[in-house]
């Protein structure tokens, strides 16, 4: 990495946000992201994360860490899984933003949330979530005809 090419820049986690939520326990969550951006160093002081690196990772690093603040204020808990997730999405720079995609709600018969979260294996690909997810409604609005 040369001088250059590196920057740096401080992120500042949302005071409504516990820390805890966006790093995991034990900083669980930032060691996976750690591990995702080798070429990015992460500090974590306080309510703020300062990164240093290259602009390409640093972007994506930045980008990561805004979509897992919006999946966690859309109400759904972060995990390895959703996690590592993001990180695969935003490398495959699919025109799905993962906040979009983990927080999905089910919805009941009645059109309200379940409360249930739409959970997606790693190994489904957008277009078929969508085609699943429209079958379901179209199964759903069969249903309620016959």
């Amino acid at each position: 990495m040369t001088s250059m090419e590196s920057r740096t820049s401080t992120l500042r986690i949302p005071a409504s946000l516990p820390s805890v939520a966006l790093l995991g326990a034990a900083d669980s969550f930032l060691k996976i992201i750690e591990q995702a951006f080798p070429s990015v160093e992460f500090l974590v002081r306080g309510n703020q994360i300062m990164l240093t690196g290259e602009s390409p990772e640093m972007a994506m690093a930045e980008r990561l860490l805004a979509e897992l603040v919006l999946i966690i204020r859309s109400g759904q808990a972060l995990s390895d899984e959703a996690v590592t997730r993001s990180i695969k999405m935003l490398r495959e720079e699919s025109h799905e933003k993962p906040a979009q995609v983990l927080s999905l709600n089910i919805l009941s018969n009645r059109g309200r949330p379940s409360g249930q979260r739409l959970s997606i294996k790693s190994t489904t690909s957008m277009p078929s979530i969508r085609t699943l997810l429209f079958s379901e409604l179209v199964q759903r609005v069969l249903a309620r005809l016959i």
